[in-house]
């Protein structure tokens, strides 16, 4: 049985190899991009880290939301609704600090034990699907914590 990343990075390459053709008009310009692509996405989906894909979104100047959206939306996760968790305004508050490893994990679809060895430094990177995941558990843009994990963006404010 294929894997799910394994799945999405043949999707990844044909939308970014569609738009390329849409976007570019010398075939060159066409060749090299896709060769850089190509070169930065590679062959195995366990390399394919979300760093790779936030560059190549950079690459092809795509909106990364609209790029997770178009592909990650069989993604299994669940929103964070912090309303619920609270019967007072001090436990509301709180609510978001004391959510423990393993319920971030089954919220935004990742495997516990993948998250936890990334959170210790055991690995790298997140997935791009596991960033997408957790986005949408803390109801924000993919962007923003694709940007503030690996690139320059602020850290975003959760549970507004």
């Amino acid at each position: 049985m294929t894997d799910y990343k394994t799945i999405k990075i043949k999707e990844i390459k044909q939308i970014l190899t569609s738009l390329i053709q849409q976007r570019l008009v010398s075939d060159e310009e066409k060749r090299f991009l896709q060769q850089k692509i190509n070169d930065t996405i590679g062959t195995s989906a366990q390399s394919f880290s979300a760093i790779k894909f936030l560059i190549v979104a950079k690459l092809i100047k795509i909106d990364i939301d609209d790029l997770c959206e178009n592909v990650f939306h069989d993604h299994k996760w669940k929103k964070l609704d912090w309303s619920t968790f609270g019967t007072n305004h001090l436990k509301t508050f709180l609510t978001p600090f004391t959510f423990s490893q393993n319920s971030i994990a089954e919220y935004a679809g990742i495997e516990k034990a993948r998250l936890s060895r990334v959170m210790n430094g055991l690995l790298e990177t997140l997935y791009p699907h596991e960033v997408y995941g957790l986005a949408k558990a803390f109801d924000l843009n993919p962007s923003e914590l694709f940007d503030y994990f690996y690139g320059n963006g602020e850290k975003p404010l959760v549970g507004l």
